[in-house]
């Protein structure tokens, strides 16, 4: 009976299929430049939840933006987060000093989110030879979640959108079954210490 209930948990945890989700647990998102040009030049990030759709990247919703720099008082972290994506000119935009390679466009989220896709709006009257980043997300206590390297915005939109990779969670069936043949192998280990 032993060997029957550990080939039926064994089994089990071979067909369990687990749910697809976003990137959870993301806290925060940052930006830097993937290239050799440092100016950070971005209209609008937006950062969508799973399952709602909803931008958890607007400041209207709770984010809020940092950077260590900006290229002057019209173009500030805060544009970034504005919501306002229609116009992808000059000052509309967060634009970095372009000092340093170190330089970053940091975006916090209100609350931990499950992210599905970002999509980066670059800048449409100059420079698109600057419109490559690279994109990190974050979660508590600074962990790194996710890396997505080189997000090209240099096409005719000006723009780049791309998914987040799923989090595997296990189903609740995958857990019942786990629960059910440990149960097995207890009553099967009972029955044999008698």
């Amino acid at each position: 009976m032993f060997k029957q209930t550990l080939a039926v948990l064994i089994a089990s945890l071979g067909i369990a299929a687990s749910a697809h989700a976003g990137l959870m647990g993301v806290t925060d998102i940052r930006i830097t430049k993937a290239g050799t040009d440092f100016n950070i030049q971005l209209t609008e990030v937006q950062a969508f939840q799973t399952g709602t759709g909803t931008n958890v990247a607007l400041a209207s919703n709770g984010a809020v933006a940092f950077a260590p720099n900006q290229w002057n008082s019209d173009s500030g972290a805060e544009k970034a987060i504005d919501g306002q994506s229609a116009n992808m000119n000059f000052p509309n935009m967060y634009h970095s000093r372009g000092l340093a390679s170190t330089d970053y466009l940091n975006i916090t989220l209100a609350a931990a989110s499950e992210l599905s896709s970002v999509t980066l709006f670059a800048r449409t009257d100059c420079c698109s030879e600057r419109d490559l980043f690279d994109v990190r997300f974050f979660g508590a206590n600074g962990v790194l979640l996710y890396t997505e390297l080189r997000v090209d915005a240099t096409g005719a939109t000006h723009s780049a959108t791309f998914a987040l990779p799923d989090t595997d969670v296990p189903e609740p069936a995958s857990i019942a079954l786990l629960g059910l043949g440990l149960a097995g192998l207890m009553a099967a280990r009972r029955r044999r210490a008698k």
